[in-house]
């Protein structure tokens, strides 16, 4: 058995020292958890808790109202809602994004959460208001009549449905902040640029947190570092979060970027990069410093062109030198 090691900076939930027994575990700090099967005091791994707890419940909601379980990436993005963190769902039809943003703005809103959902047409309104109010939902979304728009603008309901055209034309008079906002098509909310600045207003940004937005897109080009401290600061006045759903999300307008100033997301088709790289080791225990010199040389014939070689010892010029 090898001997016990104490970590000085790893507690998982206030950042101080911990043993490697308890980290093994999945325990804080004996200060922090001083019986293992009481919960942690107040700290990082407390919050991480408290948001397990409440993505197990969304889970049970979706389960008890759809009549199944949700999909991992349904509870993923549950996990980044509950987190207050907005985000773009990417996903190809069928996924379930519409499905997530309904059940997600009914349990919201039956704690009390004002939620919006947006979709690009009244058929569209009209096929989610069915399945809200077939959930038993207190909701209201307007197809046109001046009473549904009335009471949308009045904010008699926390759960309010409506199209993007509804959106442009009566922001300003809509209740704010949201604390949910779900826009089921981006694609047809960018149609519109200031659609972009329409919905950053209902999440609790002012005019000025977008004038700033903007900026920071240009100042990104020439100093990143400066712009992405400047855009964390604004990213901390959200009120709510946003959710915007598409499969292809190619949008045209600079604006969109307010999303990554603002709300630290960017919307357009996902980019992947893929390297080939593999992690090895060898023990070579006792070994003499010619026996490593052999082994090292076996290793730097097999990886050719490319690859890092780490050797122990306090002599790296010489250890090179051997190599060469």
């Amino acid at each position: 058995m090898g001997l016990p090691a104490r970590y000085l900076a790893y507690c998982p939930n206030c950042g101080g020292p911990i043993t490697e027994e308890r980290l093994k575990a999945g325990l804080a700090c004996e200060v922090c958890q001083p019986r293992p099967d009481d919960p942690p005091r107040p700290g990082r791994l407390a919050e991480v808790e408290a948001l397990r707890r409440r993505v197990r419940d969304w889970e049970a909601f979706f389960t008890e109202v759809v009549g199944a379980r949700p999909w991992p990436l349904q509870r993923a993005w549950a996990t980044r809602v509950l987190s207050h963190t907005s985000f773009a769902m990417l996903a190809p039809t069928g996924i379930g994004k519409t499905t997530f943003g309904l059940v997600t703005a009914l349990w919201l809103s039956r704690q009390g959460k004002r939620a919006y959902l947006i979709f690009p047409t009244r058929v569209l309104v009209e096929q989610a208001l069915r399945r809200l109010q077939a959930w038993g939902a207190d909701v209201v979304a307007y197809l046109g009549k001046p009473r549904e728009k009335a009471a949308i603008l009045a904010g008699d309901h926390a759960l309010s449905l409506f199209t993007v055209a509804f959106l442009y034309k009566n922001h300003a008079h809509l209740p704010r902040p949201v604390d949910f906002l779900f826009v089921d098509d981006v694609d047809s909310l960018l149609k519109a640029a200031r659609n972009v600045g329409h919905v950053l207003t209902l999440l609790g940004f002012t005019a000025e947190d977008i004038d700033q937005g903007m900026r920071l897109i240009a100042l990104r080009r020439r100093d990143p570092e400066a712009a992405e401290a400047e855009s964390q600061r604004l990213r901390g006045k959200a009120r709510g979060v946003l959710a915007v759903a598409s499969a292809t999300a190619r949008p045209r307008s600079s604006r969109v970027f307010l999303f990554r100033e603002l709300l630290g997301f960017e919307v357009g088709a996902p980019q992947v990069a893929l390297r080939k790289v593999v992690d090895v080791y060898e023990t070579h225990f006792g070994a003499d410093q010619e026996a490593l010199f052999a082994a090292a040389l076996r290793w730097v014939r097999r990886l050719g062109g490319g690859g890092l070689l780490f050797l122990p010892g306090d002599r790296p010029k010489e250890t090179t030198a051997a190599l060469k």
